[in-house]
């Protein structure tokens, strides 16, 4: 992992463009669909978030699979 300067927090995230090819599902949580991929820099991690209530869906190493596990439901 590179190193973090001093004044950066642990967990800095930039957004990126979601994939059009895994449409997804409506948050789980509010039933939004204003949702954003995000990266966590330092950690090298992605995950799906809901921009309207703040859920978060899980974090994985590769935007498609944060994508495909937001899909995810408890019930499927």
């Amino acid at each position: 992992m590179p190193e973090r300067p001093e004044n950066e927090p642990v967990w800095t995230r930039r957004s990126l463009h979601l994939s059009k090819d895994v449409k997804l599902l409506p948050c789980p949580f509010c039933s939004a669909t204003n949702l954003a991929l995000y990266e966590y820099t330092y950690a090298k991690l992605f995950a799906v978030d809901c921009k309207d209530c703040g859920g978060q869906g899980p974090r994985h190493s590769t935007p498609r699979q944060a994508q495909i596990s937001w899909n995810r439901r408890a019930w499927d």
